[in-house]
């Protein structure tokens, strides 16, 4: 998907120079050669091995920096991998993202009051992003990835130690009662699946496992890309375990149980119930459902502590999500009714339809 598909959130503030690689050596550097025929040598900014990120021969584009207290004037921004983009200056994910939490582009983070950046946690790590409402906090690193193989998005592309020391710290501060979140920046359009790069870093790929095990979100979404600037595509994939391929991706929704008895089924529809009641005023023999999936729905417990007193939509949703990791054959149960579907629509009761537990769910089975 090319950079016109989406508006622009983060121009690169300058018309990217057109090259050609030629050689990268020691890391940071990278001879390219320009349209005139120079051969210069520009700043390579990632550090990693780039494995599929580009190779001799490859189209690419550099910035300029008229600064004299730098060594190199040019930096690699761009490489072009076949018909695709791929961003290989990292110090551009957390720019947008910090954009993307500005216009409230990052579904899973909206309504927070506050956000700061590079916040220290407990004189042990710098974590990307704070944000904040009221007593609640909410803690964001963000990885750029650049490694794609056969369709699958993998992070990271090599060993790192202070990737999987930022998951340690991430999950300490879940199991605090904090939010916290691995948020994984995709820059480039060609993937389908994101996942740990368990071949390149395993002890990485066992600190992510953990780190969701202990109520760590992790979030992938993707940019678009190309020579005039950055947009945000939206989400890839919410987990690093179970992924779904796009071209799989099937319409969820979520309705009131009174407004679906009132009308038709649709044609390869799979109506769920979630509710663990069934709904007052309602016959059984009148909803046309395909099952009634009782387990899925929150805890009597969980339902009375979030009705006591006014507690946050957050503080709820994580709960729920912890009931819903103890109850895996429950979720499965819900995964295998929707999968192949044409359509999935989720019911509930209540009267609240812009906060309610069919939403959580509908959020876990686009994961």
């Amino acid at each position: 998907m090319s950079e016109a598909s989406n508006d622009i959130l983060v121009p690169f503030g300058q018309r990217l120079i057109r090259a050609r690689w030629v050689r990268r050596y020691k890391r940071f550097l990278i001879d390219v050669e320009l349209e005139s025929g120079q051969v210069i040598t520009a700043h390579c900014p990632d550090p990693g091995r780039m494995t599929t990120a580009g190779e001799p021969g490859c189209e690419v584009r550099l910035s300029f920096h008229d600064d004299p207290r730098r060594k190199l004037s040019h930096t690699l921004e761009l490489v072009r991998v076949d018909e695709t983009w791929v961003l290989v200056n990292n110090i551009w994910a957390n720019r947008i993202v910090a954009r993307a939490l500005e216009d409230e582009r990052i579904a899973e983070l909206q309504g927070y009051s506050s956000s700061r950046r590079e916040v220290r946690v407990a004189d042990r790590s710098r974590l990307d992003f704070l944000l904040e409402r009221g007593q609640e906090r909410c803690w964001v690193e963000v990885k750029s990835v650049t490694l794609v193989r056969d369709g699958v998005a993998s992070f990271p592309d090599a060993v790192t130690k202070r990737g999987a020391r930022h998951l340690d710290v991430l999950s300490e501060l879940a199991r605090a009662g904090d939010r916290a979140v691995s948020l994984f920046v995709l820059q480039r359009d060609d993937a389908k699946i994101f996942e740990p790069a368990d071949d390149v870093d395993p002890a990485y790929g066992e600190a992510l496992r953990r780190a969701e095990a202990a109520g760590v979100e992790v979030l992938v979404y993707e940019l678009s890309i190309g020579p005039r600037g950055l947009g945000w595509n939206g989400p890839l994939l919410g987990s690093s375990s179970k992924s779904t391929p796009k071209e799989q991706a099937m319409p969820i929704t979520t309705e009131r149980v009174y407004d679906f008895r009132n009308r038709e089924k649709r044609k390869g529809e799979v109506a769920l119930l979630v509710d663990r009641l069934w709904p007052r005023g309602v016959r059984k023999e009148s909803l046309e459902i395909d099952a009634w999936l009782k387990d899925v729905a929150p805890s009597t417990e969980l339902r009375k502590w979030f009705h006591a007193e006014d507690r946050s939509w957050d503080a709820f949703r994580r709960r729920y999500l912890a009931e819903l990791k103890q109850r895996p054959n429950a979720v499965e149960e819900l995964r295998a009714h929707a999968r192949g579907a044409d359509q999935v629509t989720l019911l509930y009761a209540t009267r609240d339809t812009e906060r309610n537990h069919a939403q959580i769910l509908q959020g876990l089975l686009t994961e």
